[in-house]
């Protein structure tokens, strides 16, 4: 009789995979993931069967390998022992151009390799400021407040009547001058997945020219006002446009406040927002007054008639002042002057000595009453002989102030300009314009408005003196 034998055999399947992000097999060689130049991806190495022995060995390019939360240079580890790694990166040039490679060695000398591609995008914002920016982690970008009015409009509806014509109401401004650039950069340049997305605060808008308009075949050259802007880059006319704008961006300030924060990040095809890069931003301008009329221009049979406004009128007397860092706080009077004011008279006009020129009431062509100086006021029984012990001898008899050295954030009142025709005083603001960038002060310009400003922008030069009022 015949017999039939059988014979049979015992296959074992290796597999051995390198998994970021979760990737399928094909995802991770042909899309393969993406990191930012801060961020880092964990390494997951599956091992099938869960027993299996032998060695494993990480190769890459252009990554660099961390066990934890320190960079390594081991790269070889008996696969039952390998530690907690992660992998980060420097920019990319192309898509795709990083890798990193498992090499498995068993104990029979098989071996199995798996690979894993990675593009590391990166970005950085270039916020122009009124002061400079050289660490964004620390720094605050400020820019103004757009309160002035750089085109001589009329009031804007719905305006404060304190910013009369206001930029910062408009949509096109001839003449703008008061927004600030702000620069994008993207690599790799060739990036054609993913989304762009920007993100501004409540107190700004975002413009593709300087002066916001005027509309182009009706498309409004507003890019965002506050919120967040996206890019799709799959898409070609959407990557255009962010690749025309990301160098002719100007930020605006519509509203005083901050520290906001813009936040520039990349949403890739797979795995968690990538932050490429922040700024915060500051909104200022001296707004504890209203602006200053500007020029108005009317026309009689023909021909203009220009009557100057408020504006240019003190700009011509005080040629420092800068446009959104001043405003006027009191009315004209003459029956006090800067330096009155310096000590809270408002009933007196103090010059330096007793010769100077008193100037007029106009309502009657008469010189202005109640005129003093520093000798007529102390001179007489006090002792003193030179100009400058007047004048210390003053400030110390009305407010029990003294001079401070030149420290501005320790003034309290400042003198220009000693011993000429040409003196001035002002006085400590001590409001939060512009804090803590500005070191607001106010003066009354003669018999001219008093102004909130700057201590070096009066058109008078640098404080010669500056004194400080004792307890």
């Amino acid at each position: 009789s015949g017999s039939n034998a059988t014979d049979k055999a015992k296959v074992t399947v290796y597999e051995i995979d390198l998994v970021v992000d979760s990737l399928k097999e094909n995802t991770e060689e042909n899309l393969g993931t993406f990191l930012g130049i801060k961020t880092r991806k964990a390494l997951t190495i599956k091992a099938n069967p869960v027993s299996l022995g032998g060695q494993i060995k990480i190769t890459t390019n252009g990554l660099k390998l961390y066990n934890g939360a320190t960079e390594t240079t081991q790269r070889q580890w008996n696969i039952g022992s390998v530690p907690n790694l992660q992998i980060g990166g420097t920019a990319s040039t192309t898509m795709r151009d990083k890798t990193c490679t498992l090499e498995w060695t068993g104990v029979t000398g098989l071996t199995e390799n798996d690979l894993v591609k990675a593009t590391v995008v990166t970005g950085n914002m270039a916020p122009a400021s009124l002061f400079a920016v050289t660490n964004h982690e620390t720094d605050i970008a400020y820019v103004h407040w757009n309160i002035d009015n750089d085109d001589n409009s009329t009031v804007v509806s719905g305006e404060p009547a304190k910013h009369p014509g206001g930029d910062y109401k408009q949509n096109h401004v001839a003449g703008e001058d008061n927004l600030k650039t702000l620069g994008l950069t993207l690599t790799p340049a060739d990036l054609n997945i993913g989304t762009i997305k920007l993100t501004i605060g409540a107190n700004a808008k975002l413009w593709k020219a300087l002066a916001k308009g005027p509309a182009v075949n009706n498309i409004s050259n507003l890019v965002l006002a506050s919120g967040t802007k996206s890019w799709n880059l799959s898409n070609a006319t959407e990557k255009a446009d962010f690749n025309t704008l990301k160098s002719t961006l100007f930020i605006e300030g519509i509203n005083g406040g901050g520290p906001d924060e813009f936040k520039y990040e990349y949403v890739p095809p797979i795995g968690n927002d990538i932050e490429l890069d922040k700024v915060k931003y500051k909104f200022i301008a001296a707004n504890c007054g209203r602006q200053p009329t500007v020029d108005v221009i009317t026309w009689t049979g023909g021909t203009p008639i220009i009557t100057l406004g408020e504006k240019n009128i003190i700009k011509a007397r005080h040629s420092g002042l800068v446009d959104c860092e001043w405003s006027i706080i009191g009315a004209q009077s003459l029956k006090y002057n800067c330096v009155a004011y310096s000590v809270n008279w408002t009933d007196k006009w103090v010059n330096e000595d007793g010769n100077e020129f008193v100037i007029p009431d106009t309502s009657t062509g008469l010189p202005i009453t109640n005129v003093t100086s520093f000798e007529a006021y102390y001179g007489v029984g006090a002792n003193l002989k030179t100009k400058e012990e007047l004048r210390n001898y003053f400030y110390q008899n009305t407010v029990w102030a003294f001079p401070v050295g030149t420290d501005l954030s320790n003034a309290d009142i400042l003198y220009y300009n000693p011993n000429s025709p040409n003196f001035h005083a002002a006085i400590r603001r001590h409001c939060q314009c512009g804090n803590p960038k500005w070191i607001m002060f106010e003066s009354k310009d003669g018999k001219y408005e008093i102004i909130e400003h700057q201590a070096k922008q009066t058109g008078y030069g640098d404080p010669n003196i500056l004194y400080v009022i004792g307890d």
